[in-house]
């Protein structure tokens, strides 16, 4: 992928160099894809990845991620799955699998203000009401939409938690 680098040293798609740290609604729309392009430990995507980072192939999860996990059908956070993405939303399958637009671009671009279903129980279009989601979304921040969306999913009866995966002990609903 070509174009400037972020603060992680991870190319990304041609934009202004990126300050990475708790993303909020006040930041611009490539600080908070950032974040959600580079979540923290552990791996998302799982053993392969790790693998490749140990073994010197890529240097971080973020680095996979920019490269190829954006155009793979892999849980990028605990909240977004790209394949459960597609399986959920057969026209963006469609469109990926023609080469017209990868899963996690049409997420972006589209799929978080046309409201999509998540496929893990969790459907975008249930926080209209949302003030944090909304504003992000007014103010063209579907990045920053997402993470508010990530931090709440844990607390919707309907959220299909990964496997594996609980909250952190400290996790309490955010405001």
């Amino acid at each position: 992928v070509s174009g400037r680098k972020c603060t992680k040293n991870i190319k990304l798609a041609p934009r202004k160099p990126l300050n990475i740290g708790p993303p909020s609604l006040e930041d611009g729309p490539e600080e908070a894809q950032c974040a959600v392009a580079h979540p923290p430990a552990p791996v998302p995507g799982g053993g392969d990845v790790a693998a490749a980072i140990e073994q010197g192939i890529i240097s971080s999860a973020a680095q996979h991620f920019a490269l190829y996990g954006q155009s793979e059908s892999r849980a990028i956070n605990p909240a977004i799955n790209l394949g459960q993405y597609i399986n959920a939303n057969p026209d963006v399958g469609q469109a990926a699998s023609s080469g017209l637009i990868n899963a996690f671009d049409h997420l972006m671009q589209f799929g978080v203000n046309e409201g999509r279903n998540l496929g893990n129980g969790v459907l975008l279009s249930n926080f209209s009401n949302d003030p944090g989601f909304t504003t992000a979304l007014s103010n063209g921040n579907a990045a920053a939409a997402l993470l508010r969306m990530e931090s709440v999913a844990p607390f919707i009866p309907t959220f299909e938690r990964p496997v594996g995966w609980t909250p952190p002990r400290q996790h309490s609903y955010p405001c």
